[in-house]
Order: structure tokens, then C-alpha cells, then sequence
């Protein structure tokens, strides 16, 4: 049990960067659909330019490696902009759920030392003073679409922060758990392999974005090529709503909760490959 279920080592890239492993998927396959939400759909190639105007943004604002960004958005085509922006920069992504009270945002934010926070106009009062920068992505589209559409030049490396997402706090204060690029790769690939994630595949982005399993759903599709299909909030806590949700799209892969799959009801799903339950 030790030495043999143990034995898991696995080859990495020459240099495991996350975004790197993003663009040979859109070099392969530039007009592919990598992400849907609710019928609002972006091509590999236009999520890559898009993200990579907030990822010049961002550097002009002084982004770099070992620099953490907060991001506060709602379920839609801007939470993966957003991170991917971020990570294009040479940042770290913290997740800030705009359904969370407002101090502990604010804990967040003080403790993480995050000096820019990417949200939305319309989140503006859920949002906690802070002496840094909110860049609300709505108000600086016109900015954002006055960048180079190229990917930025930075100096990650595979040891550098990717991302930090903060535990629930259910045993004390919430604790920033931090990952780096290197650990996010090695994730997503030993997923990928697990799951059987092709770029035919259709993966549901369920998780909230302030839990780990967000992380495995959106990059393991990504790096796959395969198409995230994201569903608003409404959609996620209704039993119908989610099955609609599983039928219409064809989702072959999914991560759910056992009280979830506990209470689903009986249907025909012909399309569905692969359920993860945890």
C-alpha cells in the first residue's frame, strides 16, 4: 500500500506554467468554444486575446509574480477572463464570493495584502473599503480593449504563487491556502489522465469560485480543450434546473456532492461519461 498505490510519480512540462498549457490549447484549436454561460460563449482565441488585454492591464497597474489579485464577480464569461487575465500578468487569483458578508471580505483582502481587486460596477456596495484599487471590469472595458490583444511577457516561474483560496473558517478564522503553478499543473494533469477529459468533452462548472473544486472543473477543462459550461445560481441550487442544465449541453463530465447526487432525480442522460463525487 505504501510504496505501490503511492507510486504516482508523472512527467511535468519543461516549465509548468498553467497559462503556457491555456495557449497550446489555442494554438491547436483557436475557434473551439472553451467556456459557455448561459449561451454566451467564447472561442479559445477570444478568450486568450480577452484575457490578455486584462492581463496588460494589470501589468501596467503593476501586477507581477508573487503580486495577489482579488477577484469579486458573479458567474458569468468574467470570472474566467478574469483569472486568466490575472494569472497573464504574472499574478496569483484570490476568489472573493459577493455573497460572503462584507468583513469577511474585508479580512480577506487586509490579510491577503491584495492592492487591486477586479469586480463589477453593479457589486460596488457589497464591496468593503480598502486602501487599494478596485477596477470595476465594466467600467474599464474601453481600456482593457485598448490593449494588445498578445500574450503579456512576464516572469513566472513553475514555484511562483498561481492562486489563494481561503478555507471556510468553520474551525477559526479562514486561512489562505496557497498554491503554486508547478502544484496547479501537476493537479490538472493527473485529472485530465483520470477523468478521460478530451477536447470533445463538456465539463460543468459547478463549484462555487471560492472552493478548490472551481479550480479542478475550469483548468482541467482548459488544459484539455474542452468546452466549461458554466450555469447561473438559480440554475445550480434547482433539482430541474440542474438536470435541464446536464441534458441540454450534453455534459459528459461532472464533479458533484453526494447530497446533491442523492437527491437528483432518476432521468436519461446518454452524454455523461464521467461523475465525481466529493
Amino acid at each position: 500500500m505504501l510504496f505501490g498505490w503511492n507510486a504516482t510519480n508523472a512527467p511535468l512540462p519543461e516549465k509548468p506554467i498553467i497559462q503556457d498549457i491555456f495557449a497550446e490549447q489555442v494554438r491547436r484549436n483557436p475557434r473551439a468554444i472553451a467556456v459557455d454561460f448561459e449561451g454566451q460563449r467564447l472561442t479559445y482565441q477570444e478568450l486568450d486575446e480577452k484575457s490578455s488585454q486584462l492581463g496588460h492591464l494589470l501589468q501596467k497597474k503593476g501586477v507581477g509574480p508573487e503580486m495577489v489579485v482579488g477577484l469579486c464577480v458573479d458567474r458569468s464569461l468574467e470570472v474566467v477572463i478574469g483569472l486568466l487575465g490575472i494569472l497573464k500578468a504574472g499574478g496569483a487569483y484570490m476568489p472573493l464570493d459577493p455573497y460572503y458578508p462584507k468583513d469577511r471580505l474585508s479580512y480577506m483582502i487586509t490579510h491577503s495584502r491584495v492592492r487591486q481587486v477586479i469586480s463589477v460596477s453593479s457589486l460596488a456596495e457589497n464591496l468593503p473599503d480598502f486602501d487599494g484599487e478596485y477596477i470595476y471590469l465594466d467600467n474599464e472595458w474601453q481600456a482593457i480593449e485598448d490593449q494588445s490583444c498578445e500574450t503579456p511577457v512576464n516572469n513566472v516561474t513553475p514555484e511562483n504563487l498561481a492562486y489563494i483560496i481561503y478555507t471556510s473558517g468553520s474551525t477559526g478564522r479562514p486561512k489562505g491556502v496557497m498554491l503554486t503553478q508547478k502544484g496547479l499543473v501537476n493537479l490538472v494533469q493527473a485529472q485530465i489522465k483520470a477523468f478521460r477529459v478530451r477536447p470533445d468533452s463538456r465539463v460543468l462548472q459547478y463549484a462555487s469560485f471560492s472552493f478548490d473544486a472551481s479550480v479542478s472543473e475550469i483548468f482541467m477543462a482548459l488544459a484539455a480543450g474542452a468546452t466549461l459550461y458554466m450555469i447561473n445560481r438559480e440554475t445550480m441550487l434547482s433539482q430541474s434546473g440542474l438536470l435541464g442544465a446536464l441534458q441540454e449541453n450534453g455534459i459528459t463530465t461532472i464533479t458533484l456532492p453526494p447530497s446533491i447526487l442523492a437527491v437528483l432525480p432518476e432521468a436519461e442522460l446518454p452524454k455523461l461519461e464521467t461523475v465525481i463525487s466529493a
